[in-house]
């Protein structure tokens, strides 16, 4: 059910063999603890670049552990949360719109349908590249539909692939191909598993964190998906002390991919 942590295998996919040995089950590496001895948390925070309360905002930019920040382009305030995220040190996503399967209205700009071809899927990434330049991965808003398409995903994949750029699956559906198309195109990806704030209280938010941290503890990472909630933000610096104290690392979506694939951070030997 959208919302609740995920059991089924690990997901991780890339274009570089990963330094442990895992076997790879319908398109999708598995195993039990991939990074031992250490307890990862990714904390992806969506949903920036509209005109949220600028007092949220700024918290989430001034948290204190490294958390990533992914923002919806063609917003009000898209290219200038893209230019506070990097002042703050935050990793940058783009959160793309994608078609979902539910009837809602839709008026973003930049709008992926399971339509769409090649040359829509390059004009949508070079506007949203344009006013988030700082990018260096992205992931599903919405998109329900969307990612369960194979043939759009792939697509997809291309043009990451041609950017270099990361994939987180927000897994809005669990017939999601995103993760096997991104395999098949060489994108080096993961998924999420644990959404946040599905109710936004801080109390509901705080049980997702532990049921993260739960998670991370037992196979060496967790991705969670939350957004600019002020619950959110709330249980969050609420919990991040005590989660490094109990042993627990805050890195970003980016790095934790890297470490994942067997790479150091930032190497250069990324996807030309």
């Amino acid at each position: 059910m959208l919302g609740e942590p995920l059991t089924d295998p690990v997901h991780v996919t890339g274009s570089r063999e990963p330094l442990f040995s895992t076997p790879i089950e319908n398109g999708t590496r598995t195993d039990s603890r991939l990074i031992p001895d250490e307890a990862l948390l990714v904390f992806i925070i969506d949903d920036f670049g509209p005109a949220w309360q600028q007092q949220i905002v700024d918290g989430f930019l001034k948290f204190p552990a490294n958390i990533t920040l992914s923002i919806i382009p063609g917003n009000s305030r898209s290219k200038s949360a893209a230019k506070a995220a990097d002042e703050s040190g935050k990793e940058v996503f783009i959160h793309l719109p994608m078609e979902p399967t539910e009837r809602v209205a839709v008026n973003e700009r930049d709008m992926v349908w399971v339509k769409s071809d090649s040359d829509e899927l390059r004009k949508v990434l070079d506007r949203a590249l344009s006013e988030i330049p700082n990018a260096v991965g992205l992931n599903n808003h919405m998109g329900s539909r969307a990612t369960s398409n194979r043939r759009l995903m792939k697509l997809l994949g291309t043009e990451l692939r041609r950017r270099s750029l990361y994939f987180v699956d927000s897994r809005t559906s669990e017939k999601s191909e995103a993760l096997r198309a991104m395999q098949e195109s060489g994108v080096d990806a993961i998924g999420r598993d644990v959404f946040l704030d599905v109710d936004g209280d801080s109390a509901s938010v705080a049980a997702r964190i532990a049921e993260t941290a739960r998670i991370a503890r037992r196979r060496g990472w967790a991705v969670a998906i939350g957004h600019v909630k002020g619950g959110t933000l709330a249980a969050l610096t609420a919990a991040a002390p005590n989660l490094e104290r109990a042993g627990f690392t805050f890195v970003s979506a980016g790095e934790l991919i890297e470490r994942l694939l067997g790479n150091s951070v930032g190497s250069s030997d990324r996807i030309n």
